[in-house]
C-alpha cells in the first residue's frame, strides 16, 4: 500500500496529529510500501516513524506563517489540490486529518467543525470583528465538511460513538462508510515514577519556575488543553479560596479570562513534560463542552490519578464507565470540584492497574490495524 497523509502539522506534541502519528506506527508490520507527508510543518519523521525510514516521502507545504488562520487554510487547499493533480495518482491511498485536504478519499476525522460550531458562538462573547471572521472561518469548514461527508465515495474513521451518531443525522455518507476506532495511550511514556512528589517538584522547578509558587504540602488540581473550548472557565467559577491548580494550554488570542486573586494558579502555556505534572498533581479536572475524544483524558487516567470529568460530547469516557476513581458528571453544568488529599503512590498504582485493562482493549496496535483494513477494504 502506498500512503499519503495531508495535515498542516505533524508534531506528537499536537493532539491531534499525535494520534495520526501513532495509529500509523501501528500499520500491521509490511503493509505500507510508501508514505509520503504533505504538512507545513513535522517532527523528524525518522524519529516518528523508525519503522518505516527509507519508505518516506516529505513534501513541504509554504505559507506556513500566513496569516490569518483562514486564510492558511485556503493555501494548504489550493496548494494540495494542485499537487494532488499533478503529483499523486489513484495507486496512492489518500487520508486527511480532518478537512485539511478536499481532494482525498478517507478521512481521520478527530475534530468536526460542524459540530463544534453549534456551541461556540453561545460558549464566546466577541468584538464585531471576531464574530465575522469566526462566522466565515466555521462557514466555509462547514461548507468543506458537507462536501466531503456527503458523499458515498468518503470513508471516514471517527474518535467516538458519539461522533459517529452526529454524522449519521446530519449528512448522508452511508453508514456502512463510517467506523468508530478509539484512539489510546502510549503506556510506555505514560506509567508510574519512582521519583517522589519533592523530587518531581524539584526536576519539574528546573524547566517551569513558575510552579514554585505551590506549596506540595497540599493538594494540586490539574488542568490541560484550549481554555475555552475544554471549560476552563467553569472550573475557575468552582475554584475555592486557598485551592492550587495548575494549567497547561493556553486561550484563544482574541479572547479574554479572569483569573481569580484567592486560588494559586500555575499557567504553562506549553510542555513537553506532561506526564510529571500528571505525576506530580492529585486530581485531573476536564469540564469540556465538546471534545471528539481527548487524549489528555486517557493519559492522565494511566497516571492513575482521579478524574473529574463531564460526560456530554466527551469520547474518551466512552471507555472510562465504571472504574475506580473515575467521575462523570452528566454536563459542563453539572461539574463540581470535590475536595482532594495528596495521592499515595499506592493509590495511584491500584487506579492505574484497574484502567490499564480498560486501555490495553483499544490499544494502538488495535487502532492501527482497524484504520489500515478500513484503507484496504475500500
Amino acid at each position: 500500500m502506498k500512503l499519503i497523509l495531508y495535515v498542516h502539522d505533524l508534531q506528537l506534541e499536537i493532539g491531534h496529529s499525535n494520534a495520526m502519528i501513532e495509529t500509523i506506527r501501528n500499520f500491521p508490520p509490511g503493509t505500507l510500501r510508501e508514505i509520503c507527508f504533505v504538512t507545513y510543518q513535522s517532527g523528524d519523521l525518522k524519529k516518528l516513524f523508525p519503522n518505516f525510514e527509507g519508505k518516506m516521502r516529505d513534501v513541504k507545504v509554504p505559507g506556513g506563517r500566513l496569516r490569518p488562520y483562514l486564510l492558511k487554510i485556503l493555501f494548504f487547499h489550493l496548494y494540495t489540490f494542485v499537487y494532488n493533480l499533478f503529483y499523486v495518482d489513484e495507486t496512492w491511498k489518500k487520508v486527511s486529518i480532518g478537512t485539511a485536504s478536499f481532494c482525498v478519499k478517507y478521512i481521520n476525522i478527530q475534530f468536526l467543525q460542524s459540530h463544534w460550531s453549534e456551541y461556540y458562538f453561545q460558549l464566546n462573547k466577541l468584538k464585531w470583528y471576531s464574530y465575522i471572521y469566526k462566522k466565515i472561518h466555521f462557514f466555509y469548514n462547514n461548507f468543506l465538511e458537507a462536501y466531503l461527508l456527503n458523499s458515498s465515495n468518503t470513508y471516514v474513521s471517527v474518535l467516538a460513538d458519539f461522533e459517529k451518531e452526529y454524522i449519521k443525522k446530519k449528512f448522508s455518507i452511508p453508514v456502512k462508510n463510517i467506523i468508530t476506532n478509539y484512539s489510546s495511550v502510549n503506556l510506555a511514556r505514560f506509567k508510574l515514577t519512582s521519583s517522589s512528589r519533592k523530587e518531581i517538584f524539584t526536576e519539574l522547578s528546573l524547566t517551569h519556575p513558575e510552579i514554585k509558587t505551590l506549596d506540595i504540602r497540599k493538594p494540586i488540581y490539574l488542568f490541560v488543553g484550549a481554555y475555552q473550548r475544554k471549560g476552563l472557565g467553569r472550573i475557575l467559577d468552582l475554584l475555592k479560596p486557598g485551592h492550587q491548580i495548575i494549567i497547561v494550554g493556553k486561550g484563544e488570542s482574541h479572547l479574554s479570562m479572569s483569573f481569580p486573586d484567592d486560588v494559586i494558579i500555575v499557567k504553562i502555556p506549553f510542555s513537553k513534560q506532561i506526564e510529571k505534572f500528571y505525576s506530580l498533581c492529585d486530581a485531573f479536572l476536564f469540564p469540556s463542552i465538546y471534545e471528539p475524544f481527548g487524549l489528555v483524558i486517557l493519559e492522565a487516567a494511566a497516571m492513575g490519578i482521579p478524574l473529574f470529568l463531564a460526560e456530554k460530547n466527551i469520547g474518551a469516557c466512552e471507555l472510562l464507565h465504571e472504574l475506580e476513581g473515575v467521575t462523570m458528571y452528566k454536563n459542563q453544568e453539572s461539574f463540581k470540584i470535590p475536595e482532594i488529599d495528596i495521592m499515595t503512590k499506592e493509590k495511584r498504582e491500584v487506579y492505574r492497574s484497574q484502567r490499564i485493562k480498560r486501555i490495553e482493549e483499544n490499544s494502538w496496535k488495535k487502532c492501527g490495524e482497524k484504520f489500515y483494513k478500513l484503507l484496504r477494504d475500500n
